[in-house]
């Protein structure tokens, strides 16, 4: 069984080490801060749509913050079904409504 802390790793070392490093560092804020304390002990394969969406629902106080979130988890399971620990298309974030995100600097 790889959980959720095991694909955070795996994420890490094999793509996120690509990015520029405030992206890496940004990716290791977000993992550590929400991903891991949510779901970090859960079994990858196991992880559903109402998981997801309802750890983007917690985070609903900082829009930005919650969709960068989903968009990290996203990823994350796209690369999980590559590496054949979820099956294919079973992405659990596809379909979760983003927050609006209103404008930081005015127009």
């Amino acid at each position: 069984m790889k959980t959720v802390n095991d694909l955070c790793a795996t994420y890490l070392r094999k793509y996120a080490a690509n990015k520029k490093p405030r992206s890496q560092a940004e990716d290791e804020r977000q993992i550590k801060a929400y991903i891991a304390p949510a779901l970090g002990e859960r079994d990858v394969a196991g992880i559903q749509y109402e998981d997801i969406e309802a750890l983007h629902a917690d985070l609903d106080s900082t829009p930005y913050q919650a969709n960068r979130v989903l968009a990290l988890l996203s990823k994350m399971f796209a690369l999980a079904e590559k590496w054949r620990l979820r099956p294919p298309g079973s992405n659990p974030c596809r379909g979760v409504d983003r927050y609006r995100e209103t404008s930081r600097t005015p127009r």
